[in-house]
Protein backbone atom coordinates (compact mmCIF):
# COMPACT_ATOMS: atom_id res chain seq x y z
CA UNK A 1 0.00 0.00 0.00
CA UNK A 2 1.47 3.37 -1.01
CA UNK A 3 1.77 6.21 1.48
CA UNK A 4 -0.81 8.27 -0.39
CA UNK A 5 -3.29 5.38 -0.40
CA UNK A 6 -2.76 4.77 3.33
CA UNK A 7 -3.28 8.46 4.15
CA UNK A 8 -6.46 8.52 2.07
CA UNK A 9 -7.86 5.45 3.82
CA UNK A 10 -7.02 6.84 7.26
CA UNK A 11 -8.65 10.18 6.48
CA UNK A 12 -11.83 8.56 5.18
CA UNK A 13 -11.76 6.14 8.11
CA UNK A 14 -11.77 9.00 10.61
CA UNK A 15 -14.84 10.47 8.93
CA UNK A 16 -16.56 7.08 8.85
CA UNK A 17 -15.92 6.29 12.49
CA UNK A 18 -16.63 9.72 14.01
CA UNK A 19 -19.51 9.38 16.47
CA UNK A 20 -20.42 5.90 15.23
CA UNK A 21 -20.32 2.33 16.41
CA UNK A 22 -17.24 1.12 14.53
CA UNK A 23 -16.07 -2.28 13.26
CA UNK A 24 -12.62 -3.03 11.87
CA UNK A 25 -12.29 -6.34 10.02
CA UNK A 26 -8.90 -7.82 9.18
CA UNK A 27 -9.30 -10.65 6.69
CA UNK A 28 -7.29 -13.32 4.92
CA UNK A 29 -8.79 -13.94 1.47
CA UNK A 30 -7.62 -16.95 -0.56
CA UNK A 31 -8.81 -16.14 -4.07
CA UNK A 32 -8.45 -17.92 -7.36
CA UNK A 33 -7.37 -15.18 -9.81
CA UNK A 34 -8.01 -14.99 -13.54
CA UNK A 35 -6.95 -12.03 -15.67
CA UNK A 36 -6.88 -11.03 -19.30
CA UNK A 37 -5.55 -7.67 -20.41
CA UNK A 38 -4.65 -5.68 -23.52
CA UNK A 39 -2.73 -2.43 -23.86
CA UNK A 40 -2.10 -0.21 -26.86
CA UNK A 41 -3.52 -0.10 -30.37
CA UNK A 42 -3.62 -3.54 -31.97
CA UNK A 43 -2.64 -5.29 -28.73
CA UNK A 44 -3.55 -8.92 -28.22
CA UNK A 45 -5.71 -9.83 -25.21
CA UNK A 46 -3.25 -11.79 -23.08
CA UNK A 47 -3.74 -14.14 -20.16
CA UNK A 48 -1.11 -13.15 -17.60
CA UNK A 49 -0.83 -16.69 -16.24
CA UNK A 50 -0.74 -18.63 -19.51
CA UNK A 51 1.15 -16.13 -21.66
CA UNK A 52 3.55 -14.64 -19.08
CA UNK A 53 3.71 -17.34 -16.38
CA UNK A 54 2.57 -15.06 -13.54
CA UNK A 55 1.87 -16.67 -10.16
CA UNK A 56 -0.39 -14.60 -7.90
CA UNK A 57 -0.71 -14.25 -4.13
CA UNK A 58 -2.29 -17.31 -2.53
CA UNK A 59 -3.53 -15.17 0.38
CA UNK A 60 -4.69 -11.55 0.07
CA UNK A 61 -5.00 -9.13 2.99
CA UNK A 62 -8.38 -7.38 3.00
CA UNK A 63 -9.21 -4.51 5.36
CA UNK A 64 -12.71 -3.23 6.12
CA UNK A 65 -13.77 -0.33 8.33
CA UNK A 66 -17.45 0.36 8.93
CA UNK A 67 -19.40 2.77 11.08
CA UNK A 68 -23.09 2.90 11.95
CA UNK A 69 -25.21 5.45 13.76
CA UNK A 70 -28.89 4.62 13.94
CA UNK A 71 -30.14 3.72 10.46
CA UNK A 72 -27.13 5.24 8.70
CA UNK A 73 -24.03 3.22 7.86
CA UNK A 74 -20.72 3.87 6.10
CA UNK A 75 -17.93 1.55 4.97
CA UNK A 76 -14.51 1.61 3.33
CA UNK A 77 -12.59 -1.48 2.27
CA UNK A 78 -9.26 -2.28 0.66
CA UNK A 79 -7.56 -5.22 -0.98
CA UNK A 80 -4.60 -5.66 -3.30
CA UNK A 81 -3.34 -8.70 -5.19
CA UNK A 82 0.15 -8.94 -6.67
CA UNK A 83 2.00 -11.47 -8.78
CA UNK A 84 5.19 -12.21 -10.64
CA UNK A 85 6.61 -14.86 -12.93
CA UNK A 86 8.67 -15.69 -16.00
CA UNK A 87 7.90 -17.41 -19.28
CA UNK A 88 9.42 -18.18 -22.67
CA UNK A 89 7.08 -16.67 -25.28
CA UNK A 90 5.44 -19.43 -27.32
CA UNK A 91 4.46 -17.37 -30.41
CA UNK A 92 5.00 -13.78 -31.54
CA UNK A 93 2.86 -11.51 -29.38
CA UNK A 94 1.95 -7.82 -29.75
CA UNK A 95 1.28 -6.31 -26.33
CA UNK A 96 1.70 -2.90 -24.71
CA UNK A 97 3.38 -1.25 -27.72
CA UNK A 98 5.94 -4.04 -28.05
CA UNK A 99 6.29 -7.26 -30.04
CA UNK A 100 7.51 -10.26 -28.06
CA UNK A 101 9.21 -12.77 -30.35
CA UNK A 102 8.75 -16.52 -29.97
CA UNK A 103 11.55 -17.88 -27.79
CA UNK A 104 12.13 -14.64 -25.85
CA UNK A 105 12.45 -14.98 -22.07
CA UNK A 106 10.19 -12.63 -20.10
CA UNK A 107 9.94 -11.51 -16.47
CA UNK A 108 6.63 -10.00 -15.35
CA UNK A 109 5.19 -8.26 -12.28
CA UNK A 110 1.68 -6.92 -11.72
CA UNK A 111 -0.69 -5.55 -9.08
CA UNK A 112 -4.44 -4.94 -8.94
CA UNK A 113 -5.85 -2.69 -6.20
CA UNK A 114 -9.44 -2.03 -5.17
CA UNK A 115 -10.64 0.58 -2.66
CA UNK A 116 -14.37 0.65 -1.94
CA UNK A 117 -16.34 3.49 -0.34
CA UNK A 118 -19.97 2.70 0.54
CA UNK A 119 -23.03 4.37 2.06
CA UNK A 120 -25.32 1.76 3.71
CA UNK A 121 -28.66 3.10 5.01
CA UNK A 122 -31.08 0.62 6.55
CA UNK A 123 -34.25 -0.10 4.55
CA UNK A 124 -35.79 -2.46 7.11
CA UNK A 125 -34.72 -3.67 10.54
CA UNK A 126 -36.05 -5.98 13.23
CA UNK A 127 -34.18 -7.87 16.00
CA UNK A 128 -33.31 -10.78 13.68
CA UNK A 129 -33.22 -9.32 10.18
CA UNK A 130 -31.89 -6.21 8.45
CA UNK A 131 -32.03 -5.08 4.83
CA UNK A 132 -29.51 -2.45 3.69
CA UNK A 133 -29.26 -0.33 0.57
CA UNK A 134 -25.67 -0.12 -0.75
CA UNK A 135 -24.47 2.89 -2.74
CA UNK A 136 -20.87 3.87 -3.40
CA UNK A 137 -17.88 3.40 -5.66
CA UNK A 138 -14.92 1.13 -6.15
CA UNK A 139 -11.62 2.75 -7.10
CA UNK A 140 -9.60 0.37 -9.28
CA UNK A 141 -6.00 0.54 -10.48
CA UNK A 142 -3.97 -2.03 -12.45
CA UNK A 143 -0.24 -2.04 -13.17
CA UNK A 144 1.79 -4.60 -15.10
CA UNK A 145 5.36 -4.65 -16.39
CA UNK A 146 6.35 -7.45 -18.78
CA UNK A 147 10.11 -7.28 -19.38
CA UNK A 148 11.72 -8.97 -22.38
CA UNK A 149 15.01 -10.23 -20.97
CA UNK A 150 16.28 -11.62 -24.28
CA UNK A 151 15.66 -8.45 -26.29
CA UNK A 152 14.97 -5.56 -23.88
CA UNK A 153 12.16 -3.21 -24.92
CA UNK A 154 12.49 0.58 -25.04
CA UNK A 155 11.54 2.30 -21.73
CA UNK A 156 7.78 2.19 -21.17
CA UNK A 157 7.05 -0.52 -23.73
CA UNK A 158 5.62 -3.70 -22.24
CA UNK A 159 4.10 -1.70 -19.37
CA UNK A 160 0.40 -1.27 -18.55
CA UNK A 161 -0.79 1.45 -16.17
CA UNK A 162 -4.49 1.99 -15.55
CA UNK A 163 -5.46 4.77 -15.62
CA UNK A 164 -2.88 5.49 -18.36
CA UNK A 165 -0.78 8.63 -18.64
CA UNK A 166 -2.83 11.56 -19.87
CA UNK A 167 -6.16 10.06 -18.82
CA UNK A 168 -8.66 12.20 -16.90
CA UNK A 169 -8.25 10.07 -13.74
CA UNK A 170 -4.44 9.81 -13.79
CA UNK A 171 -4.11 12.53 -11.13
CA UNK A 172 -6.00 10.45 -8.54
CA UNK A 173 -4.44 7.19 -9.74
CA UNK A 174 -7.69 5.18 -9.85
CA UNK A 175 -10.61 4.51 -12.19
CA UNK A 176 -13.84 5.11 -10.19
CA UNK A 177 -16.59 2.54 -10.77
CA UNK A 178 -19.92 3.43 -9.08
CA UNK A 179 -21.76 0.49 -7.49
CA UNK A 180 -25.25 -0.12 -6.18
CA UNK A 181 -26.64 -3.12 -4.33
CA UNK A 182 -28.30 -4.71 -1.33
CA UNK A 183 -27.09 -6.17 1.94
CA UNK A 184 -28.80 -8.67 4.23
CA UNK A 185 -27.98 -9.16 7.91
CA UNK A 186 -29.60 -12.01 9.81
CA UNK A 187 -29.23 -13.41 13.32
CA UNK A 188 -29.72 -17.08 14.15
CA UNK A 189 -28.74 -16.76 17.81
CA UNK A 190 -27.05 -14.17 20.03
CA UNK A 191 -23.74 -15.67 18.94
CA UNK A 192 -24.21 -16.42 15.25
CA UNK A 193 -25.41 -14.48 12.24
CA UNK A 194 -25.38 -14.35 8.46
CA UNK A 195 -24.39 -11.48 6.16
CA UNK A 196 -24.92 -11.33 2.39
CA UNK A 197 -23.88 -8.41 0.19
CA UNK A 198 -24.16 -7.96 -3.57
CA UNK A 199 -23.12 -4.94 -5.64
CA UNK A 200 -23.06 -4.11 -9.34
CA UNK A 201 -22.72 -1.22 -11.73
CA UNK A 202 -21.56 -0.37 -15.23
CA UNK A 203 -20.23 3.04 -16.25
CA UNK A 204 -21.89 2.65 -19.65
CA UNK A 205 -25.05 3.73 -17.83
CA UNK A 206 -23.43 7.09 -17.05
CA UNK A 207 -22.88 8.22 -20.64
CA UNK A 208 -19.12 8.68 -20.32
CA UNK A 209 -18.54 7.76 -23.97
CA UNK A 210 -16.45 5.01 -25.52
CA UNK A 211 -13.08 6.02 -24.01
CA UNK A 212 -13.98 4.91 -20.48
CA UNK A 213 -16.03 1.79 -19.79
CA UNK A 214 -15.85 -0.13 -16.53
CA UNK A 215 -18.01 -2.59 -14.67
CA UNK A 216 -17.83 -4.30 -11.32
CA UNK A 217 -19.69 -7.19 -9.74
CA UNK A 218 -19.07 -8.07 -6.10
CA UNK A 219 -20.72 -10.55 -3.76
CA UNK A 220 -19.94 -12.11 -0.42
CA UNK A 221 -21.65 -14.41 2.04
CA UNK A 222 -20.38 -15.05 5.55
CA UNK A 223 -21.20 -16.52 8.93
CA UNK A 224 -20.35 -14.31 11.90
CA UNK A 225 -19.90 -15.62 15.42
CA UNK A 226 -19.40 -13.88 18.74
CA UNK A 227 -21.11 -11.04 20.60
CA UNK A 228 -20.34 -7.44 19.54
CA UNK A 229 -20.33 -6.40 23.20
CA UNK A 230 -17.29 -8.65 23.68
CA UNK A 231 -15.40 -6.40 21.22
CA UNK A 232 -14.01 -9.27 19.11
CA UNK A 233 -15.92 -11.43 16.62
CA UNK A 234 -15.02 -13.94 13.93
CA UNK A 235 -16.24 -14.45 10.39
CA UNK A 236 -15.84 -17.14 7.72
CA UNK A 237 -17.25 -16.93 4.23
CA UNK A 238 -16.82 -16.67 0.50
CA UNK A 239 -16.00 -13.53 -1.54
CA UNK A 240 -16.31 -12.86 -5.29
CA UNK A 241 -15.18 -9.85 -7.30
CA UNK A 242 -15.15 -9.23 -11.05
CA UNK A 243 -13.76 -6.03 -12.59
CA UNK A 244 -13.76 -5.21 -16.29
CA UNK A 245 -12.59 -2.02 -17.95
CA UNK A 246 -11.78 -0.27 -21.22
CA UNK A 247 -9.78 2.94 -20.79
CA UNK A 248 -8.55 4.53 -24.03
CA UNK A 249 -6.65 1.64 -25.71
CA UNK A 250 -6.29 -0.48 -22.55
CA UNK A 251 -8.61 -3.32 -21.61
CA UNK A 252 -8.78 -5.65 -18.63
CA UNK A 253 -10.97 -8.44 -17.30
CA UNK A 254 -10.21 -9.82 -13.82
CA UNK A 255 -12.03 -12.29 -11.58
CA UNK A 256 -11.18 -13.20 -7.99
CA UNK A 257 -13.17 -15.66 -5.91
CA UNK A 258 -12.41 -17.75 -2.86
CA UNK A 259 -12.86 -18.36 0.86
CA UNK A 260 -12.23 -15.62 3.41
CA UNK A 261 -11.72 -15.57 7.16
CA UNK A 262 -11.83 -12.46 9.36
CA UNK A 263 -11.31 -11.14 12.83
CA UNK A 264 -13.65 -8.20 13.59
CA UNK A 265 -12.84 -5.66 16.30
CA UNK A 266 -15.81 -3.63 17.58
CA UNK A 267 -15.49 -0.21 19.26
Amino acid sequence: MTGRTLRTLLAVGLVVSAGCSTDIAVSAWMPNFENQTASGSGSAMVDIKKDFGVDTDSTVLALDLSGRQGSQGYRINYWKITGEGSKIIATDLDFADYTYTAGDQTSTTFDLTNIGVMYEPTLYQNPRFGLLFLLGANLITFNMVATDITTPAPPGDGEVHVPPAGNTFESIGFIPVPVIGLGIQGKFTKWMGLTINATYFDTSNLGLGDDIQASYIGADIALTFGKPENYVMGMVGYKYAHAKYTVDTDKGDSTLDGFIGSVIFTF
